[in-house]
């Protein structure tokens, strides 16, 4: 789960528990003006849903985009991290 707080991005992420109590970790998530981000809807564009077969988003999106759907809450990522700083982020989406 992606958040955007006091100027912080923040990654949560559950490592073990269950469905009832999860377990978490909560990261700092570390950007560069590289950083490569892909939208699914929720970032960006939410008018067209964008994704691969795996339910990854495939639209580029900028990391202003990533930062204020990060504020709206509630969006789910995967991120590629090398040496502490994200190099790739995908939105994930869940057909429910």
């Amino acid at each position: 789960m992606l958040k955007y707080k006091a100027g912080e991005l923040t990654v949560t992420e559950q490592i073990g528990g269950s469905k009832d109590i999860p377990h978490t970790v909560v990261s700092q998530l570390c950007l560069t003006a590289h950083t490569k981000v892909f939208g699914a809807l929720r970032i960006g564009d939410a008018h067209h849903l964008t994704v691969n077969k795996e339910g990854y988003g495939t639209a580029p999106r900028t990391l202003t985009q990533l930062k204020k759907a990060a504020e709206r809450g509630d969006v789910v990522v995967r991120a590629d991290i090398k040496d502490n700083v994200a190099v790739k982020i995908w939105e994930h989406y869940k057909r429910g």
